[in-house]
């Protein structure tokens, strides 16, 4: 029905327009600036019958009809037989009407119209207008300028000659540019009825970000069975949004979400909660049936990043959830599910005066298989800071830092009860003198001395005898750790290279350079070394020590003339090769640069490390890594990654292998890895359709980690989004099932869109 009417409207529009009618001019028809009717027949006063082609006009309002009872007093409009209404933003026609021509409210019957959204709508000649929603029903009420109250109609927001979707409800409330409300709601799709909802608020705006319902998704999990997912959008003004979120699983229980958006001038944040209501699972493992208890579980994610005035800003994160095997059982992103850390945070900084203040909080969870949990942290750590500042007219400068940190260190068992606590409280301070020398082009040279002194609240507990610490045992005294520091650090001489290439169909001229560097590090004698706990990595530090880092830098430029006149040469391959030599292997152990740091080290070379960098065209880069262990003359591991960004294509692909040696002492027993990652994103014709898939491959096992296929397709006013994924749960968590199928659905009309639900499910595709 409703993919007809706006034809009709145009043609009896066109027939009670046309030149040829012989309607007759009437005057001083009170409320009106002219009508047009072939029978005019006044009654008294106040009582006039207009018949036959009968055009009613007040300002920018036409009204059309057959017979038109017109009451002066009240102004009222009884009309029958083709009635219509015109005004600039709207249209109706009805089978008749009682209408106030002053207020320009009524009831219409049998009724059909079309609106267009927002108030910049301008009609065409005989007053046709590109309409944003069309709606019917058997009582059409106008209450208000923009509000209408339909009774058993419909409406949709798909302005097609056929619209592929309407909305049929037995009592519609609609305000155009707003929102429509329905009750006992049902969707149809192409005449087909495909969905009913008891209540439904459906967005109705120009502005993509409108309040109101998501469409919901459908699927189905091995684990959790099938599910149903809701939303609802909450524009709370231009800089800021919520949305939440309902889950509903047919074999597990229940979830519920919220999450909260803003940008503004001075930072950005969001936050976002679940909370699961998971009821206990009956499943079948090795011929027994077990049970899962039932849980329930919090989570909370987010970041934020604000401007406090001044110099000051403000940083927060979370990552946290209650349960991680919640989040390995659930999410499909691979990453969050394959994680087991949870951690939390915030830090404030800003300058006053010339000094940098820095206070930061943050705590750390890691997951062992066994139940077991570690937790590192900062409760506080405050940085107080003097930044370069020059010594008189001397080219040497000196600064200071001092810090103070509540440092959190403690193990804890599957009870959730503290077995090992580690915390104390320390306190750096650290004046250093600089002196740079850049005197020359090609050669860069910098020299600092350090003088640290560290305080800690508590030390080890050292044997008399030989003065080797007491493993895990604490002293309860205090200990004081002074010592020197001298680095100088050579970078150069570099080298050089420029040549032009006119025949070359890449780039017209080319650089080369190769800058060689080195680092030389030296530590007083530090006697009390045994004594101070080791928490972090500065505090192995060792006494009377030297290091050596040295290695080479090599960078390719290419000036292309495709890029400009004025282009920029872009770094097309870089790569960096560097190791480090000890005095005393233990000083490996205070080196943050290197990845792989044993307990107990072995050797005083560090592996050699490799990093080639390249991005030969704008849109494609790569990046490989690779470090050599001379101890077992081979490669220990291995990891290379491209990507290639274009409009159209979204391509990012990695691979990585790593090999593991044992140490003397028998510890890092081989365990030897190889995985393959990709994942890539399609999107065509101005992102009307698009294909999604991701893949995690063990190559070692040859096994299946994770496998996501997902695609979408978005016509003028509806479409919809499809996602299926396959992930082996037995590599990440205990489960009722080994491994969980998962296939969601939904759909989006025109100006409602779909939303991922609480777990990520169609993350890929989603809108609002």
């Amino acid at each position: 029905m409703i993919k007809v009417f706006r034809g009709s409207l145009v043609a009896i529009a066109l027939l009670l327009a046309a030149p040829g009618s012989a309607a007759a001019q009437l005057t001083d028809i009170p409320g009106f600036d002219s009508v047009l009717a072939q029978v005019q027949e006044r009654l008294g006063d106040n009582r006039i019958i207009f018949q036959e082609a009968v055009e009613l006009t007040q300002g920018d309002m036409k009204f059309y009809a057959d017979h038109v009872e017109y009451y002066v007093e009240t102004n009222r409009l009884v009309a029958t037989g083709n009635v219509l209404l015109i005004e600039p933003d709207h249209q109706i026609a009805a089978d008749r009407a009682d209408f106030n021509a002053k207020t320009r409210l009524g009831t219409f019957y049998n009724a059909q119209g079309f609106a267009s959204l927002g108030k910049t709508a301008e009609m065409a000649e005989l007053g046709t207008l590109d309409p944003d929603v069309q709606f019917y029903g058997e009582t059409l009420e106008k209450v208000s300028e923009d509000t209408y109250v339909i009774s058993k109609g419909g409406f949709t927001s798909c302005v097609q000659a056929n619209p592929r979707w309407e909305m049929t409800s037995g009592s519609l409330r609609l305000r155009v540019d707003h929102y429509a409300l329905l009750s006992n709601m049902m969707l149809k799709v192409k005449g087909v009825p495909a969905l009913y909802l008891p209540y439904m608020y459906y967005p109705l705006s120009k502005d993509n970000r409108s309040t109101g319902f998501l469409m919901p998704s459908y699927g189905s999990s091995t684990y959790k069975g099938h599910t149903i997912s809701n939303a609802f959008f909450w524009a709370i003004n231009r800089s800021q949004d919520a949305t939440f979120l309902h889950d509903w699983y047919s074999k597990t229980g229940q979830s519920v979400a919220g999450e909260y958006r803003y940008v503004s001038l001075g930072g950005a944040g969001n936050l976002r909660t679940n909370f699961l209501n998971e009821r206990p699972i009956r499943y079948v493992l090795d011929g027994e049936e077990l049970e899962q208890a039932g849980r329930r579980t919090f989570g909370a994610y987010g970041n934020l990043s604000q401007a406090l005035g001044g110099s000051w800003y403000a940083q927060g994160r979370a990552d946290y959830s209650s349960d991680l095997t919640v989040d390995q059982l659930y999410s499909t992103d691979i990453a969050r599910a394959s994680r087991r850390t949870r951690s939390y945070g915030g830090s404030v900084s800003g300058t006053t005066k010339g000094i940098r203040l820095t206070g930061v909080f943050d705590r750390n969870e890691y997951f062992a298989e066994n139940g077991t949990s570690s937790v590192r942290g900062n409760s506080p750590r405050i940085n107080v800071a003097r930044p370069d500042r020059l010594i008189g007219r001397l080219p040497i400068y000196a600064s200071v830092t001092s810090e103070y940190v509540r440092i959190d260190s403690k193990v804890i068992d599957k009870a959730r009860t503290d077995t090992v606590n580690e915390g104390l409280h320390r306190f750096d301070i650290v004046p250093a003198i600089r002196f740079p020398f850049n005197k020359l082009a090609f050669l860069a040279v910098n020299t600092t001395a350090r003088f640290p002194t560290t305080f800690w609240s508590d030390s080890m507990l050292v044997e008399l005898v030989n003065g080797n610490p007491v493993a895990t045992s604490r002293a309860g005294s205090p200990v004081t750790r002074r010592f020197v520091e001298l680095n100088a650090s050579v970078n150069g001489p570099t080298l050089v290279k420029i040549w032009d290439a006119p025949k070359s169909s890449y780039a017209q001229r080319f650089r080369h350079s190769i800058e060689p560097f080195l680092s030389v590090t030296y530590r007083s004698a530090i006697d009390n070394f045994n004594a101070i706990p080791k928490v972090e990595s500065s505090d192995n530090i060792v006494g009377n020590a030297t290091s050596y880092s040295y290695g080479m830098n090599t960078r390719f430029y290419a000036k292309r003339t495709v890029d400009g006149p004025r282009a920029i040469p872009r770094e097309v391959v870089t790569a960096t090769i560097q190791q480090t030599y000890y005095s005393d292997a233990r000083s490996v152990l205070s080196d943050t640069n290197d990845r792989s740091r044993n307990l107990e080290p072995v050797s005083r070379f560090s592996p050699v490390s490799v990093l080639v960098r390249t991005s030969p065209f704008g849109g494609v880069d790569g990046t490989f890594r690779t470090d050599y262990d001379g101890r077992y003359s081979r490669f220990r591991s291995f990891s290379a990654s491209a990507g290639w960004e274009e409009p159209q294509v979204s391509l990012l692909a990695g691979w990585s292998a790593a090999r593991f040696r044992p140490d003397r002492q028998g510890r890092n027993i081989i365990r030897a890895s190889q995985y393959f990652n990709s994942d890539l994103n399609l999107r065509f014709q101005q992102n009307r359709y698009g294909f999604i898939h991701q893949l995690n491959w063990d190559v070692k096992t040859q096994s299946l980690l994770q496998h996501r296929i997902a695609g979408y397709y978005n016509a003028q006013c509806c479409g919809f989004s499809a996602e299926y994924q396959f992930i082996d749960l037995t590599r990440i968590a205990t489960s009722a099932v080994p491994q969980d199928s998962r296939f969601h659905f939904s759909v989006t009309l025109g100006g409602i869109g779909n939303v991922s639900n609480i777990f990520g499910a169609l993350g890929g595709t989603d809108s609002r």
